[in-house]
């Protein structure tokens, strides 16, 4: 009797996930208590993460157990023959004594990396459960939030803005220009410095270590002075108060008997450290794709997929080879090209879909041309699941303007970048709105000392209050506190500005780099020079100058909008959209210096990996672009050429 009930246990569990092929049922089953689960792109690594949570909070790990209930009666197994021949695999229906051994939800945790990631498995668990509560489903810091704010009552993290604001004024006594990305890449930096500590490694910021170790002061003084942390402190200080207190992690311990972690590629030092602090008595069951850690500039330890052994001693790998995503030609190339990494586990990733599908190299006159190709690619496709991807936010601007000025929608799926907000843009915008109107005092005050041309701040600060009926410019000349000379040459300024309406655009913006000066003022200000380029090539497009102001207000509304719209081709960086598909994909920009990046080709395995997620999104075409003054990617090569040992 007990054997036919194991076999009736076993048969009934194999039903219930029948719609698993092979790998996955192999991998959702496992009775190790480490398991590591390699999943290739599109492998359905979510459906195996929700059936490992409806296996244990339904049967408990009991698949191929010796287990036997303990008041085991013939009439339970005949409900167990009765349960198969119904033909019944909803979990709902699963007869109790199958269930007796089950894991109570509660003791059940399953940490993600995004908010909208947990949300997500969630929502699918309890469809497929039919049931309204269930597991934790979160991310590691809203986990940890939690327990330390059970120990020391109410936490106040600092917010974004504040940390950006701390780190700008630093930035701001070396430089007059400081990006939004440059105080990003500190911000990051920091975060990785705290990582690295913990680690025990050497850490080099990207930054001068001078201005850093300001930087890093800095933030740190406010966040003590408003009481505030952050979500690497939250981590941090959850592993210095389980280290501390032996009786509360044993507590943990017992409360969190299964730990699942999807995205385990990404964890960082940290992250491994507190799921280590469970490992005595809690199962780790973690999915991943080490050929898809992207975000090494935080931390991430890809390392951690191909040892996961030496980590979690006793571990079993489980690998999930089938891509039911793409076509076998995308797959095929994708597999060439990520063969070239040596840090990752051999994974003989195999396309579900027979068809070639197409892979489409696109050399392009410069970024203009690759813009107007990117738009006329779109115009022949279903643009509602296309997307087009880039390396970094900044990267779409003439992109954005192209598309706006065809009328091809799109959305965008991270913060709308506004090209026309760089500092740049808005200072030709500034002078060519002065030209246009020379009562314009806020177009005035920005250009007015860009160049310099002596008049003091103090000076240009009192033209706001000035009436709006005059002429900023004569206004300017008449004060008693001007010199003769300056009076002379403020109204020749005016001569100038007051020639470009007349221009093309184009033209204009050479001479306000010339005739006006703006190239002596780039020359002391490196961090704007990126946007030049593109700037005047998008003003080229146009044929009058008032045309061209009257698109930049549009521009900017259409941007603002693009957040909310739920239609049209989707806009994103490479690591926007990973873990998402899109029938169509378009990467621009895919020459050499950008991909790999100039400043990253110390890690290159990474960059290759940035590359590999990019492509691995499309499922039928795949469309590769850059601007040929810049030359290929070398990864464009490794796709199309077997690796040579």
């Amino acid at each position: 009797m007990n054997d036919e009930f194991r076999e009736l246990r076993d048969r009934i569990i194999e039903r219930c996930f029948g719609r698993l092929n092979d790998e996955q049922l192999s991998a959702v089953l496992s009775e190790r208590d480490k398991v590591l689960v390699a999943a290739c792109p599109g492998a359905g690594k979510t459906q195996v993460i929700i059936s490992r949570v409806l296996y244990l909070s339904t049967f408990g790990a009991t698949y191929g157990s010796e287990a036997v209930p303990s008041n085991l009666k013939a009439g339970d197994l005949a409900e167990l023959r009765g349960f198969l021949d119904s033909k019944d695999d909803s979990f709902c229906s699963v007869p109790e004594i199958l269930t007796r051994d089950s894991v109570r939800p509660e003791n059940i945790v399953v940490i993600t990396f995004t908010r909208m990631a947990a949300k997500g498995m969630e929502e699918r668990y309890r469809g497929v459960s039919g049931k309204s509560s269930g597991p934790f489903f979160g991310t590691f810091h809203s986990l940890f939030y939690r327990i330390l704010e059970r120990r020391r009552g109410k936490l106040s993290m600092i917010s974004e803005a504040d940390a950006n604001e701390a780190v700008r004024r630093v930035l701001c006594r070396y430089t007059d220009v400081v990006t939004e990305d440059k105080v990003t890449g500190v911000l990051n930096d920091i975060s990785g410095f705290k990582n690295s500590r913990l680690a025990g490694v050497p850490f080099e910021p990207r930054t001068d270590s001078g201005i850093f170790r300001e930087c890093l002061s800095a933030y740190e003084k406010l966040k003590d002075g408003k009481g505030k942390l952050d979500f690497d402190d939250i981590i941090l200080e959850c592993i210095k108060l389980f280290r501390e207190d032996e009786a509360l992690l044993s507590r943990y311990r017992k409360l969190f008997t299964d730990i699942l972690v999807d995205e385990f590629q990404d964890c960082d030092s940290q992250q491994i450290l507190l799921l280590k602090l469970f490992e005595p008595s809690s199962r780790i069951f973690a999915v991943g794709d080490e050929d898809q850690c992207i975000y090494g500039f935080r931390g991430s330890r890809p390392d951690c997929m191909v040892d996961f052994s030496s980590h979690f001693e006793g571990g079993r790998k489980y690998f999930l080879n089938r891509n039911y995503r793409s076509m076998a030609g995308i797959i095929g190339s994708a597999k060439r090209l990520i063969g070239f990494n040596v840090l990752r586990n051999e994974k003989e990733m195999r396309a579900v879909r027979e068809e070639k599908g197409s892979i489409n190299l696109m050399p392009c006159r410069d970024a203009m041309d690759q813009s107007e190709k990117a738009a006329e690619i779109l115009s022949g496709l279903q643009t509602a699941d296309s997307a087009i991807l880039y390396r970094t936010n900044r990267e779409c601007g003439l992109l954005t303007a192209t598309l706006l000025r065809k009328g091809i929608r799109f959305r965008t799926m991270e913060k709308a970048y506004n090209f026309l907000e760089e500092e740049l843009c808005r200072d030709m915008l500034a002078y060519f709105r002065l030209g246009a109107d020379p009562f314009d005092r806020e177009s005035f005050i920005r250009v007015a000392n860009r160049p310099n041309r002596f008049l003091g701040r103090a000076l240009t600060e009192k033209v706001k209050g000035w009436p709006d009926e005059r002429n900023v410019f004569r206004l300017l000349s008449e004060q008693r506190c001007i010199s003769l000379y300056q009076a002379r040459e403020i109204l020749k300024f005016e001569g100038q500005v007051r020639r470009l309406p007349g221009m093309k655009p184009g033209k204009a913006v050479a001479f306000v780099l010339k005739k006006l000066g703006y190239a002596e003022y780039l020359e002391k200000n490196e961090g704007l020079k990126p946007a030049l380029e593109e700037f005047e090539a998008l003003a080229s497009g146009f044929g009058s100058m008032r045309e061209f102001l009257d698109f930049a207000d549009r521009y900017s509304l259409e941007i603002e909008r693009s957040a909310e719209e739920q239609a049209g081709v989707v806009l994103s960086t490479i690591h926007g959209v990973k873990g998402l598909e899109y029938k169509n994909v378009l990467v621009i920009n895919c020459s050499e210096g950008n991909m790999p990046h100039r400043n990253s080709f110390a890690d290159i395995e990474e960059e290759r990996r940035i590359f590999y997620v990019a492509v691995t999104r499309a499922a039928d075409s795949l469309w590769l672009l850059w601007p040929e003054a810049m030359g290929e990617s070398q990864f464009i090569k490794e796709l199309i050429q077997e690796k040579v040992t």
